[in-house]
């Protein structure tokens, strides 16, 4: 299953009241999926872990506007569809060669709140500082949560926005989901000066229920020095 699938599916799922009854024929998910029992019944499990309706409202970013430049970040699924992922620069006065910045990628339940005040940190130090919401959080676009699905693209996408803005040094800090984000950032974007990952999960699994050994990781935080 594509993500784009996954979220079709589970709106399907919503119409039919799936979260209301807990259960639902597999004939009516087969009429709209065309797929074997099992495999859909694996499916559905896999679905309704890792997609979910929003329920909050985007945040309105003029509440950051003390804080630093809040900026929109595009984004489209695999059906074109753009959304906006929402991110926030804490720029130093006196930025160090290079323009360095430090990205913050937050776990699951985790917001631009959370870490914005870390900044301080860093840009004494000449070193901007940059955090941002996944989509369907915070003050992301989008009208679901994936708990897998969209952070690692959100991820790049955010990294690749980095890079063509003149922030031309990027270290990498991930906690929990972006930490697991933070190996497929390292593999894409091998330039990075440095990247700390705090609790990664060790495996995925993917839309095919079976298990991809990414890395012999440990659950812990270490530090991979990439030049």
């Amino acid at each position: 299953m594509k993500i784009f699938q996954k979220v079709k599916l589970f709106e399907i799922l919503d119409y039919l009241g799936f979260q209301k009854k807990n259960a639902i024929s597999i004939w009516q998910i087969k009429f709209f999926m065309n797929q074997d029992e099992i495999l859909i019944e694996k499916i559905v499990k896999n679905t309704c872990k890792s997609v979910k309706k929003r329920v909050q409202p985007v945040k309105d970013p003029s509440i950051l506007q003390e804080d630093g430049e809040f900026v929109k970040i595009p984004i489209s699924n695999a059906l074109g569809e753009i959304s906006n992922i929402g991110a926030l620069i804490i720029r130093s006065d006196h930025p160090l060669p290079g323009n360095p910045i430090v990205l913050f990628v937050p776990g699951d339940n985790e917001y631009i709140e959370d870490y914005k005040n870390e900044s301080s940190t860093f840009t004494k130090y000449g070193i901007n500082f940059c955090v941002f919401d996944y989509r369907g959080r915070g003050f992301s676009e989008y009208d679901y949560i994936t708990y897998g699905d969209n952070e690692i693209n959100d991820t790049l996408t955010v990294i690749k926005y980095l890079k063509e803005n003149g922030f031309e040094k990027i270290s990498y800090f991930g906690r929990s989901r972006g930490a697991s984000c933070g190996i497929f950032a390292a593999a894409t974007y091998p330039d990075l000066v440095c990247i700390t990952l705090d609790s990664p999960r060790i495996h995925y699994e993917n839309d095919d229920c079976n298990t991809l050994e990414l890395f012999p990781l440990f659950h812990s935080c270490f530090i991979f020095d990439l030049y």
